[in-house]
């Protein structure tokens, strides 16, 4: 539905409530009520006006987000974008969102690196919590160092928002060859996340060569590895595959999906993929 009709539905839906009432208070009680109404709701009115001023001033506010959004004209809703962020420092988390979202489909990852810089002097708190976010398109540009270097920053604060953190850590270090870390990381992360398809890319990326990397027996290795799949199969493939689908809404998941697609055949399909390693890994 467009915006415009969306508004005015709004606010002929507020205005007919209050006047509904107003009228039939006229009419039922006489003139000497409206006095009396006003003296005696004033909260009931003070509340409508403030719903109703504060929802047309959202809608205007943020008109030109609103508006690009809905006509998903992606270029032009990220130049708004860099104009609210870079050059007003409207650094809200909602605009450094959108706009992380953004870049990472059309590819700009120069606009990233920029946004991330203005974040770390502005807003440091915005860097963790769109470090997964961030970590998406350090791997989708292919800087695997980049990659590294950044979780590594971000596993060394505090507090994670998320438990792909956790994941992008240890497959940063997959990426640049550093199996024994990457598997050490994978294990630690199967012992601490609860998040479904994290667990699963770590089992999947285990047991495709990476528990070589680390010293316990291939027995125990196996054995290991069938106790995680048990457990991740006590769900369907249908049930994976609708939950994945959800998931792939967020950006830093959507990345991953031939990885989850991947993993899943593994899963189920066990016995068409048994010695099958990934590039990553071999």
């Amino acid at each position: 539905m467009k915006l415009k009709v969306l508004i005015i539905i709004f606010n002929a839906v507020l205005l007919t409530i209050f006047f509904t009432v107003l009228s039939f208070s006229f009419f039922t009680a006489g003139t000497e009520f409206i006095g009396s109404f006003f003296k005696n709701y004033w909260i009931f009115v003070l509340f409508f006006m403030i719903l109703f001023l504060g929802m047309n001033i959202f809608f205007i506010s943020n008109w030109k987000l609103i508006t690009t959004l809905e006509a998903e004209d992606w270029p032009a809703l990220s130049l708004y974008l860099e104009t609210e962020i870079f050059e007003k420092h409207h650094l809200t988390a909602k605009k450094v969102r959108i706009l992380c979202e953004i870049s990472i489909l059309l590819g700009d990852f120069e606009i990233l690196k920029r946004l991330e810089r203005v974040l770390e002097e502005y807003k440091p708190e915005y860097i963790r919590t769109f470090a997964s976010r961030f970590a998406a398109a350090k791997l989708l540009s292919n800087d695997y160092q980049g990659l590294a270097d950044f979780m590594t920053r971000i596993a060394e604060q505090p507090h994670k928002t998320s438990p792909w953190i956790s994941f992008y850590e240890a497959f940063s270090a997959q990426m640049l060859k550093r199996y024994r870390e990457a598997a050490e990381k994978f294990s630690h992360l199967l012992e601490t996340e609860q998040e479904p398809f994290v667990r699963l890319l770590g089992v999947y990326f285990m047991a495709c060569g990476l528990y070589h990397y680390i010293d316990v027996h291939k027995d125990e290795a196996d054995k290991r590895i069938e106790e995680e799949k048990r457990k991740l199969k006590k769900h369907s493939l249908q049930y994976w595959k609708k939950h994945a689908q959800k998931e792939k809404q967020n950006i830093h998941v959507l990345v991953l999906t031939k990885a989850i697609d991947d993993a899943l055949i593994w899963l189920f399909k066990e016995d068409e993929l048994s010695g099958q390693t990934p590039q990553t890994v071999s």
